[in-house]
């Protein structure tokens, strides 16, 4: 194969519609390209694979959650709660949690409507978010850590676009 060609051309645009449209990778994986190299469309499946979750219905999510916390909430009780989500995670009973963070609330401006404390878990697409919500872990989190200290929870989940 001489690469420049129009043979070679028709080549990448068959792999990269194969990439836009990866979903259909049982048809494709049998697929020889123009070019006649069945390696092609190996190739072709193995990037979309590995960039499953920048494509289009496979972004990662960002789980925010920031919590009004009730008066005399301590620094041990909120500390207790980011030990229990990173233990929710390193247990590994719910899959495609990727990263936790939190803290508390510490912009100048003034905009945090009362909210003291918050949290973020990054999840590697909307799949294992919605696994994650009635997950009995998850539950469990909840009405240990969350319920006994706060007085109203506000959930704002986004698509992470890379």
């Amino acid at each position: 194969m001489v690469l420049g060609t129009k043979r070679d051309y028709g080549c990448a645009v068959f792999c990269s519609i194969c990439v836009c449209f990866y979903y259909i990778w049982n048809i494709c994986q049998f697929f020889y390209c123009r070019c006649g190299l069945r390696a092609c469309s190996v190739v072709c499946l193995e990037f979309a694979w590995r960039t499953r979750y920048n494509l289009k219905g496979f972004f990662m999510i960002d789980h925010i959650v920031l919590l009004k916390l009730k008066d005399g909430v301590t620094q041990e009780q909120t500390r207790a709660l980011h030990n229990g989500l990173i233990a929710l995670k390193e247990k590994g009973s719910i899959p495609g949690m990727e990263e936790i963070t939190g803290g508390y609330n510490n912009s100048p401006e003034g905009k945090n409507y009362g909210y003291d404390w918050g949290f973020i878990i990054r999840f590697v697409d909307e799949a294992a978010r919605d696994f994650y919500l009635p997950h009995p872990d998850h539950r469990a989190l909840s009405q240990t850590f969350i319920r006994p200290i706060v007085d109203d929870v506000l959930v704002f989940d986004y698509e992470i676009d890379k």
